[in-house]
């Protein structure tokens, strides 16, 4: 009867430990190693016929090398890149830096230029020039460019009217 007993705590006690381990979150819940979700970069006074449509972005320095890509996700192995939905004149976009291969949220503090692209569905696929992002998509709609500015702990925000560069105003 003992060892019945005995069995019966030994099992419990592995349950215990089983659910202990499988509720534990052992990515990080999403987050970056310093415990930050990531930077972002808004854009905020979007013309309203862009309500709906969606938004990425692609930042690069003077001499046109990418630094950082703005979308909701990324498929690696397709180059299948989900466009953040533009809603109320604003969009908030998650920013990711390229690293060996994959991208990981962008935290720094840098002066970049960015390219918005606004586009009708909410997933293109990325070329592999990284700088003509969207713009060559059939679904592009508006592209809206930014002269440099900062970047402060990954995040920055602009007002549409700050632009410098609008291509294919015709759609607005």
């Amino acid at each position: 009867m003992k060892n019945n007993f005995f069995l019966i705590g030994i099992f419990t006690l592995m349950i215990i430990i089983g659910f202990t381990f499988t509720a534990c979150d052992d990515d990080n819940g999403g987050k970056s190693e310093n415990g930050n979700n990531g930077g972002t970069f808004t854009l905020n006074g979007i013309p309203a016929k862009c309500n709906g449509l969606y938004a990425v972005l692609v930042s690069y320095d003077s001499d046109f090398n990418v630094n950082l890509f703005g979308f909701e996700s990324i498929n690696i192995s397709t180059k299948i890149v989900t466009g953040v939905k533009i809603s109320n004149g604003s969009v908030i976009i998650p920013l990711w830096k390229p690293d060996k291969g994959n991208y990981v949220k962008y935290m720094g503090t840098d002066n970049f230029r960015a390219y918005i692209s606004i586009i009708e569905n909410q997933s293109v696929t990325m070329p592999n020039n990284g700088v003509e992002f969207a713009w060559t998509d059939s679904s592009f709609k508006v592209g809206v460019g930014f002269p440099a500015f900062n970047f402060s702990n990954g995040n920055a925000e602009k007002n549409w009217n700050e632009n410098n560069d609008v291509d294919n105003n015709d759609f607005l």
